[in-house]
């Protein structure tokens, strides 16, 4: 596998997310191995979990996925609505917490990996959801 891509993965590891994000080494260039992926958002990205030593929060692996390059969607029933980092903070704020965090799944985009077809319809329904969420 040294020198294949996969095309989507979940990742659903019961608050361990941020340590797979990590291990995925996106900041080494293997975003291409990597095109289109899924991670879950919970209480488990608190900014107290001693998991993540203290210091990874979903604003921050935000962050490290847009320096990568990725696009950034939350995950909605009828879309995707675009994220950017500056989102998780203000989400936790709007959802009654305290700051930490944001719930739900995230789908991560890079325009240059993945296909194509898939990047444009994502875009199109990340448009189209904006606009009814604006409404």
């Amino acid at each position: 596998l040294a020198n294949s891509s996969i095309l989507y993965v979940v990742v659903d590891v019961e608050g361990h997310e941020p340590k797979v994000l990590r291990g995925m080494h996106l900041e080494r260039g293997y975003a291409k191995r990597f095109p289109l992926f899924q991670y879950e958002l919970g209480g488990t990205w608190g900014h107290h979990d001693p998991r993540h030593n203290n210091d990874w929060t979903q604003g921050r692996a935000a962050g490290y996925l847009q320096d990568a390059g990725y696009e950034l969607y939350l995950v909605a029933t009828t879309g995707w609505l675009r994220v950017t980092p500056d989102f998780f903070p203000a989400a936790s704020f709007l959802n009654g917490g305290d700051g930490c965090c944001a719930n739900g799944n995230v789908l991560a985009v890079h325009p240059d990996h993945a296909p194509p077809p898939i990047v444009a319809a994502v875009r199109a329904a990340a448009a189209t959801h904006a606009l009814a969420f604006a409404a």
